[in-house]
Parts: C-alpha cells; structure tokens; sequence
C-alpha cells in the first residue's frame, strides 16, 4: 500500500526554476493519474494536502487520497471491466498534461527571455502546479460519481 507516490523529471536542458517537475499521484498506482507539479512551487494544491480536516482517516470527497481510493475500489470490485476504462483515462489525462506542461513550459520560458522577475515566474508555475491538482481531484469526483452511477444502474 502507498498514500503517495511520485515520479521526478529533472530537466537539464530546462533553464531553472522550470526544469524541475514531479509527477504525483496517490493511492493505487495502477489506478491513479499523476500530474505535474512543478518542483519550485511555492504551495501546493488544496486538494493533496493532509491536514486535521483532510487526510486518510477524515473523509472528504475533495481529497486526493479519497478521489483515487474511492475509484480504486470501484475498480476492485469489477476488475475486468472497469479497469481499462479507468487506466485508458490515465493514459489519456496523462498524455493531456503532458502537452499543457509543454505549453506551461513555453510561457515561463518566454517571461524569463523578457526579463520578467523569477518570482513572477514562479507564481505562474505555482498557479500552473496549484489548478492542474485541484482540477485534476475534481475531474476524478466526476469520474467516480459516473462509474457509481452506471454501476448501481445494473
């Protein structure tokens, strides 16, 4: 079992604070999208904090640890056939990230080439790293509330 888990992208050929990005997801590895954070993030998103409020013991729908645990379990119970769904959505949400970490990429470029500050560069990738988590766990909420929804219509 895993709370978290994290794949990090070092990028030489990326000038910092850009370079860095870590891929995080949560929970059931084989069933959860990771997403990129940029590594100069000065906060992360709400939804992948743990906190007293928020955390593996206190359920709270908008959580990362809940979003991917409750669809795990979905997947657990109907292995065959919810499981490709679920891992073609992986691939497909992963693939999206990848091209608007791409884009993210180009605009912080563009604003060091003009000279604008690094802490303004960092905001934006803070911005970047802080909307792509929290949409990413209300995405899953839609996800789970689907797959529940067809499944108990059988």
């Amino acid at each position: 079992q895993n709370a978290f888990h994290f794949v990090a992208t070092p990028r030489h050929n990326i000038p910092p604070p850009i370079g860095g990005v870590i891929w995080m997801g949560c929970d059931d590895q084989s069933l959860a999208v990771r997403f990129p954070a940029y590594t100069a993030s000065s906060r992360i998103p709400e939804t992948w904090m743990e906190t007293a409020e928020q955390n593996r013991t206190v359920f709270k729908m908008r959580s990362s640890h809940w979003a991917f645990n409750l669809i795990a379990n979905l997947a657990y119970t109907r292995w065959a056939e919810i499981t490709p769904v679920v891992q073609q959505r992986i691939a497909s949400t992963e693939a999206e990230f990848a091209d608007k970490l791409k884009a993210m990429d180009a605009a912080a470029i563009g604003m060091l080439k003009r000279g604008q500050p690094a802490l303004e560069v960092i905001e934006a990738l803070t911005n970047f790293t802080v909307e792509t988590g929290d949409g990413l766990i209300d995405e899953c909420e839609r996800v789970f509330l689907s797959l529940a929804q067809s499944n108990s219509a059988e």
